[in-house]
């Protein structure tokens, strides 16, 4: 089991990870989410980026987010990021348009 220090320090929070990436698509479920972003790159390629998140309400009852998961969190969450992988494979498996 991981312990973990009552002081550790918590990632700063990041307003916009990925600029100049275009989403691509969003898997919800419940209060969990995966988005995937895609941002090309030179020689034709294009990097993808995968952003699981944990929707919750703050003090002020407000809708924020955070990439921090609870321990009930963690097979939902590898199941979003499962069927992202099956989506993202069955992309790249099609036939490119002649």
């Amino acid at each position: 089991m991981v312990s973990s220090h009552s002081q550790a320090r918590r990632p700063a929070p990041s307003k916009d990870a990925t600029p100049s990436a275009q989403l691509q698509f969003k898997l919800r479920d419940g209060a969990l989410s995966v988005s995937v972003f895609a941002k090309p790159v030179a020689n034709d390629r294009t990097n993808v980026f995968i952003v699981p998140e944990r929707a919750y309400r703050d003090k002020n009852d407000a809708w924020t987010s955070t990439h921090i998961l609870h321990a009930e969190d963690l097979l939902r969450m590898s199941e979003l990021l499962t069927q992202v992988h099956i989506q993202m494979n069955q992309v790249s498996d099609q036939p490119e348009p002649a």
